[in-house]
C-alpha cells in the first residue's frame, strides 16, 4: 500500500511540475508577443526573399516538370 502511494505522490509531483511549466511557458510566449506588437510594424529590419538567378540546372529542371510524367510502358 505504501508503494501505491508512494508512486501516486510521484506522479502528483510529476503533473505538478509539467502544469508550472507549461504556465511559465505560456507567460514567456504571451510576453514576447505583446512586447513584438508593441514595437510597431516599423520597428526592426524586415528581409525580403528575392528570386535567385537562373542557372542551367534550374531551366532543365522547369522544363521536364513542363514535360509532365513520363509513362514507360512495358511490351
Amino acid at each position: 500500500m505504501e508503494t501505491v502511494m508512494t508512486a501516486a505522490a510521484n506522479i502528483e509531483i510529476f503533473l505538478a511540475s509539467l502544469g508550472i511549466a507549461s504556465l511559465l511557458a505560456w507567460g514567456a510566449l504571451r510576453g514576447a508577443f505583446l512586447l513584438m506588437t508593441r514595437a510597431g510594424a516599423g520597428a526592426g529590419r524586415h528581409f525580403t526573399v528575392r528570386p535567385a538567378m537562373p542557372t542551367g540546372a534550374l531551366a532543365m529542371a522547369r522544363a521536364q516538370v513542363a514535360q509532365g510524367p513520363r509513362q514507360a510502358r512495358i511490351r
